[in-house]
């Protein structure tokens, strides 16, 4: 990367040692806190309902950890909730993004995503997953199983980066590494824990053709189920 990028509203409170010294990692909720329709005025939250939810979509932080809940009032409703930063990610060779994710149990009647999202526009008010060119990565839960699966939109068409797995954990830390060449590589740890790049790597040097260079980061929260289960980061 030539030139230097600012990430506005970020909070640098850790050290990263490289290849070429000591690196300050920012972190987005470092010392955020939620109130009313933001997160100290870096987040603004959406929400969207196909039924009307008995508990609507909440956001908050709990321990230090965004925490997202609602349900739905019939399983298979689906309701989501995202909150979208006020700040874009530069999408440039040399950034490692790390994001952990859990699940705080199985569906009870219908699946529920937890969701990082990067899009190309602001989502504003159409949820992320609506837009043409967005990374998504996520977690999400059935009935039976856990899952952890990437995705791309480009133009519209969604593809698998890496297809729909199988948890062991109801909670797993993603890494989005992009080389000097412009690839990407993905790495995921199956439950608590940081990411080893020697065992957790799931994509390699994959070239996702992505036509945008910065994004607005999202967290985004869907469930069809009836059960109201915080989910959190």
């Amino acid at each position: 990367m030539k030139d230097p990028v600012t990430i506005r509203n970020a909070v640098e409170t850790q050290v990263r040692t490289g290849e070429i010294g000591n690196i300050g990692v920012a972190q987005y909720f470092g010392s955020d806190y939620f109130f009313g329709e933001v997160l100290e005025g870096h987040w603004k939250r959406f929400e969207e309902s196909a039924g009307m939810p008995s508990d609507p979509f909440v956001v908050k932080l709990n321990s230090g950890d965004l925490e997202c809940s609602c349900d739905t009032d019939t399983g298979g409703n689906y309701q989501s909730g995202w909150i979208v930063s006020d700040a874009m990610l530069p999408l440039f060779p040399g950034l490692v993004l790390d994001v952990h994710l859990e699940l705080s149990a199985l569906a009870s009647t219908s699946e529920v995503y937890w969701r990082l999202i990067i899009v190309d526009r602001y989502p504003d008010p159409s949820q992320p997953t609506s837009q043409v060119n967005y990374i998504d990565i996520a977690i999400y839960a059935t009935t039976t199983n856990y899952y952890a699966r990437v995705q791309k939109n480009l133009e519209g068409t969604a593809s698998n980066v890496y297809t729909a797995t199988a948890m062991s954990n109801s909670e797993g830390t993603f890494r989005m590494k992009i080389l000097r060449d412009g690839k990407f590589e993905f790495y995921l740890h199956d439950g608590a824990g940081d990411v080893s790049e020697e065992d957790d790597q799931i994509v390699t040097q994959t070239d996702l053709d992505l036509n945008f260079n910065l994004g607005w980061v999202c967290y985004e929260f869907t469930t069809g189920d009836t059960a109201n289960q915080p989910n959190g980061i």
